[in-house]
């Protein structure tokens, strides 16, 4: 049995890199999937793909994960999920970071 069969998975960046490919990745073991991106098509492109491996894809939807009205929004078309989501796959796009940058991390962006 795979690892990740028949559990809840919210993964955020699966429109692209390896967000996409830890949905997809999930989508082949049996994970119930919601996906999200800021890129309006990449979840819908995502949700194909996946549910073309016979994954079950509860819900997608392009939103900023940095937006708390969006998050809840879409949080609460699924009543009771919350709380029985049993991972959570974060791959947000790092965006406007200059090429000098560290980030912070003493690390270059």
């Amino acid at each position: 049995m795979e690892p990740f069969c028949s559990k809840r998975c919210f993964v955020t960046g699966a429109a692209s890199d390896i967000g996409r490919a830890t949905a997809l990745k999930l989508a082949a073991q049996g994970t119930e999937l919601y996906l999200t991106d800021r890129n309006a098509e990449g979840p819908e492109t995502t949700f194909a793909d996946a549910s073309a491996l016979a994954a079950t894809v509860v819900g997608h939807r392009a939103l900023d994960i940095s937006d708390n009205a969006q998050v809840l929004g879409y949080a609460l078309r699924f009543p009771g999920t919350a709380d029985s989501i049993e991972f959570w796959a974060n791959f947000p796009t790092l965006q406007n970071v200059e090429e000098d940058s560290t980030l912070g991390f003493g690390y270059p962006a």
